[in-house]
């Protein structure tokens, strides 16, 4: 009888502690509290709320000499896909009017839009 309840007890100990740790890490998926902190914070974002993203700074190159370096890139161009249209239900096409091309020069990546 007694080696039954110190078996029940180690069992109901066992569970107790996997079930303060599940808020912290989530076993299956090994994403942490931090990260999943984080999804709750996006999930609970508004209209008009700013949002930073990208390994590549946002800004504008107007270094002559390193633009003519990363135009002489030969990689592909690839195309957005945005669709256009004349208003009517319908009419709305990809086009390949809009496209991007990512670079890495001297360590750095440059997208070219």
């Amino acid at each position: 009888m007694m080696k039954m309840a110190k078996r029940t007890l180690s069992l109901m100990l066992a569970a107790i502690l996997l079930l303060t740790i599940l808020p912290y890490v989530d076993v299956f998926t090994k994403t942490t509290a931090a990260e999943i902190k984080q999804r709750k914070k996006v999930r609970d974002c508004a209209v008009g709320d700013t949002f930073k993203f990208g390994s590549y700074p946002q800004t504008q190159i107007k270094d002559g000499q390193l633009t003519a370096q990363l135009d002489k890139d030969d990689g592909p161009w690839i195309s957005f896909g945005y669709y256009a249209g004349n208003g009517k239900m319908g009419s709305q096409k990809p086009g390949n009017w809009m496209k991007y091309k990512d670079v890495s020069y001297m360590g750095n990546r440059y997208s070219g839009i």
